[in-house]
Parts: C-alpha cells; sequence; structure tokens
C-alpha cells in the first residue's frame, strides 16, 4: 500500500491553520471544481504544471534553446511565454539562472510522503498536531490519500483531510477510515449559485456532508470561504446554519475564510485569464462579525480566519 503513487505538489511544514495543533499539510494536486476564488489554482489539474514568475525574469534567452516544445521565445527585452503544449519536463527551470519557474507536481509514493511527514512527529505528540491532505481535492487521489492516512494512523500521528466533498462514496469510504477529522468546504447553500461559482452542483456536497456525520460519525470543521456581496448574505448564513443544525453534534468547529487575492498571482504564473476573479473583495471585518454572531445564535462555535 505504501508504494501507491500520486501527485504532490507541496509539503508545507508548521502548519497552524490546518486541524489542531502544529501540522504538516501534504497538497495533492488535481479537484473536479473551479471555484472564482481559488488560492491554490495550481492544484486544479492532476498533471504537472510549470509556474512562471515574470518579476523574476532577467530576459537572459537562456530558457529559449532548452525548451523541446520551442514555446519560448526572446523578442527584444521581453521573454514571449506559451503556456499551452508544455510538457513539464522542467529544462526550462534547470536553465533559469533566476528561479524564475518552479514545478508544480511531482510523483510519489506513500512511503516517501510519510517518511518526509513523520520526521516532525515530535511536533505533532508536543503540540496535538499530525497530518492534514489538503489540495487540489484529496478525494480526487482515494487509493494514495488513503494509503498516506493509513501510514500516519498506523504510527498513532493525528489526521485531517481538506476537501470540498465532491466525491463518489467509494472514495470517502476507502480515506475515512483512517482520518480523525473532516475539514469540510460549504460554499453556497443555493444549487444554482453553486453552480456558478464552482462549476459543479452542490447536491452531491451535501449529500456527502450528511454521511459523513450521521453514517461514519466524524467530527467535522466546518469551512465557509466568503466573498463580499457573493456568499456573505446574513440571510443565507441563517439558512446554512438551519441546514447545518440536524449536524450540529458533529461539526465542532466553523471557520469563516475571507476571499483574498493570492489566487491572481498564481493564475498569471500558470498563464491562466484572471478575468473571472477581478473585482471580487472580502468581506469587512465588522460584516464578519456579524455572520459569526448568525452561527453563535444557532450554538455553533465559530472563528473567522485571520482575526
Amino acid at each position: 500500500m505504501g508504494a501507491m503513487q500520486g501527485t504532490v505538489f507541496n509539503i508545507q511544514k508548521f502548519s497552524i491553520h490546518d486541524g489542531p495543533g502544529i501540522r504538516t499539510t501534504v497538497f495533492v494536486k488535481g479537484c473536479p471544481l473551479r471555484c472564482i476564488w481559488c488560492h491554490n489554482p495550481e492544484s486544479n489539474r492532476v498533471q504537472a504544471e510549470v509556474m512562471y514568475y515574470k518579476n523574476l525574469c532577467i530576459a537572459c534567452g537562456r530558457c529559449v534553446p532548452a525548451c523541446p516544445q520551442k514555446l519560448l521565445s526572446l523578442e527584444g527585452q521581453t521573454l514571449q511565454v506559451r503556456h499551452d503544449g508544455c510538457i513539464a519536463c522542467g529544462n526550462c527551470i534547470s536553465a533559469c539562472p533566476k528561479q524564475a519557474r518552479e514545478l508544480m507536481g511531482h510523483l510519489q509514493t506513500a512511503d516517501e510522503v510519510f517518511k518526509e511527514v513523520a520526521r516532525d512527529h515530535l511536533f505533532y505528540k508536543h503540540s496535538g498536531g499530525g497530518v492534514t491532505i489538503s489540495g487540489g481535492e484529496p478525494l480526487s487521489q482515494p487509493e494514495f490519500v488513503s494509503a498516506i492516512l493509513k501510514c500516519c494512523s498506523d504510527r498513532n500521528i493525528h489526521t485531517c483531510i481538506e476537501t470540498c466533498g465532491f466525491a463518489d462514496r467509494k472514495a470517502i469510504d476507502q480515506v475515512m477510515p483512517y482520518t480523525n477529522i473532516v475539514l469540510y468546504d460549504i460554499k453556497h447553500l443555493n444549487d444554482s449559485q453553486h453552480k456558478a461559482l464552482t462549476g459543479v452542483s452542490n447536491k452531491l456536497i451535501l449529500d456527502n456532508l450528511r454521511y459523513i456525520a450521521l453514517d461514519l460519525k466524524k467530527e467535522i470543521w466546518l469551512r465557509m470561504p466568503l466573498i463580499s456581496g457573493v456568499n456573505d448574505d446574513a440571510d443565507l448564513i441563517r439558512q446554512t446554519a438551519e441546514f447545518i443544525l440536524p449536524l450540529k453534534q458533529y461539526i465542532s468547529n466553523v471557520y469563516l475564510l475571507p476571499y483574498h487575492t493570492l489566487g491572481i498571482s498564481k493564475l498569471e504564473a500558470l498563464g491562466r485569464s484572471t478575468e473571472p476573479c477581478i473585482g471580487y473583495q472580502p468581506p469587512k471585518l465588522e460584516h464578519l462579525e456579524i455572520l459569526s454572531d448568525v452561527w453563535k445564535s444557532y450554538g455553533f462555535t465559530v472563528h473567522i480566519s485571520g482575526h
């Protein structure tokens, strides 16, 4: 099982927002949603990708002959980059003297990932922390993720996954036996609005939330990414709290996550359009506190991320 391979794009040490205590967060590639606020767009596609940071480039041209696909050209003092057709061979990365490129995504075995995360076992033990699998969407690589989590579980390392919940029941059943806490995202209660914001229906997501709580009886930290004027209406939050209320005994925390613009620079580095993100703003702190009070009025423990 430990030889199972998957695609990872980052392993972040000393995470303190992805579950209890000090944690190591493993970010896997691949996600079925296309959220307009996504702050990790490099995680959307399963395959490896090369990010190009224009601000670091000195237009020396060394990468041009290195690209076997001939996607790079130097025009005056400007490097022209075409992303379509890139095979992520890494030749341009090796040729660049200024680290203006970065490979996002590489194959690892579950044993290799576990070996790296287990190095911080003492931090987990003394802080009540552990390992969190994030993404992307962990349930898009269920065999790989379950293998990592089983390695952790077998060694008494606390485990979390962060999920959008858009996955088939088989994937959930593979991963949940080795998961202590589920960090579960709810983007919008209205199905048509959810489709507009993420590209998919929320019906499977809400059904899976009920299944994980009522059938599997897992502890859940509910997370709500919030955009001003999009999904931060107090009446919508009230409706969401009422929908979640029957699951309350399994929802130990509710996190309100204000939108931020980190994903825009990443989209630029990937050569993708930033137009869908333009104009969106995070809710003001005063409004987040009002939304927090709505949740608290139903008896939930609420946190505002970053405050």
